[in-house]
């Protein structure tokens, strides 16, 4: 399934595509798309991983 798009419009409370991300283990990663209820995000060295937009276990990234 292709991934979605999706606007700051359409998901106002928390992700947007293009967001920098943290994960406990793969690190820091990019939001890349969205696939019905899945955030998918991409991560340098580990790919794109799919998480349960409602479980997700990420955090806003702050590179400052």
């Amino acid at each position: 399934q292709k991934p979605s798009p999706r606007t700051d419009a359409q998901n106002p409370d928390r992700w947007s595509i293009g967001m920098s991300v943290q994960h406990k283990r793969y690190g820091t990663g990019t939001i890349s798309g969205f696939s019905g209820e899945q955030i998918l995000c991409a991560f340098p060295g580990y790919g794109t991983k799919s998480f349960s937009e409602a479980f997700a276990p990420l955090s806003l990234h702050d590179p400052s």
